[in-house]
C-alpha cells in the first residue's frame, strides 16, 4: 500500500515501479475520478513502461471519490462535526457541503475543508489543522472493523466498496504467497 497523495504525483512513482519490476509484483491503484484522471493515468502507464515496467497496472477510478463513494457525504459529515466538536469548533452542514460539490465539482474532503473554513472564519483558523486525515479515516472505518471482527471469518464478506476491490486484488495473489 502506498499513498501518492494526489493523482499529481502520479509521475513520481519511479522508485515504486523500479521496486515492483525488481520483485515481479503488479501495480494496483485506486483513484478518484478528478479532473483529467484518464490523461493522468495514461501518463503515468507510459512513464512506467519508460523505466522498464512491463506488467499491466491496474486502476480502480472511483466513481466521485474515495470517501464518498465508501462512505457517503453525510457520514463523512458527521465524523467532521463530531472532531470539529471536540476541539470547540463550529459544525458544517451535509447539505451545504453537497450542494458546494455539484457546483465546484470538487471532492468531497476538499468541499469539507472549504466549508470548514467558510463556517469558522472569524476563527482564523485552516482546516487542514483541525481534521487530520489519519484521525478522520479511523473514525470512518472503526465500525467496520468491529463489523469485521464479530463476523470472525477469514472470507468475511465484502461490502464497502473498497473491500470490494481489495478482494478483487487478493484473488489475483497467488495462495502459496
Amino acid at each position: 500500500v502506498y499513498n501518492i497523495q494526489g493523482q499529481n504525483n502520479l509521475l513520481h512513482l519511479k522508485p515504486l515501479f523500479r521496486v515492483s519490476q525488481l520483485i515481479d509484483i503488479t501495480i494496483f491503484g485506486m483513484v478518484d475520478n478528478d479532473r483529467n484522471v484518464n490523461n493522468k493515468i495514461q501518463k503515468m502507464k507510459q512513464y512506467a513502461r519508460d523505466l522498464g515496467y512491463e506488467k499491466d497496472i491496474r486502476i480502480h477510478i472511483w466513481n466521485k471519490d474515495f470517501e464518498t463513494d465508501n462512505f457517503g457525504i453525510e457520514k463523512v459529515v458527521c465524523k467532521v462535526n463530531q472532531i470539529l466538536y471536540e476541539k470547540g469548533y463550529t459544525k458544517i452542514d451535509s447539505l451545504e457541503v453537497e450542494s458546494r460539490m455539484k457546483r465546484t465539482g470538487d471532492a468531497l474532503i476538499r468541499t469539507v475543508e472549504k466549508e470548514i473554513w467558510r463556517v469558522n472564519l472569524t476563527k482564523g483558523i485552516k482546516s487542514g489543522k483541525i481534521i487530520s486525515k489519519p484521525r478522520l479515516a479511523q473514525l470512518l472505518i472503526e465500525d467496520r472493523l468491529k463489523e469485521i471482527q464479530i463476523e470472525n471469518e477469514p472470507d468475511w464478506i465484502a461490502k464497502l466498496p473498497v473491500e470490494i476491490e481489495l478482494k478483487k486484488v487478493f484473488k489475483l495473489i497467488p495462495s502459496f504467497l
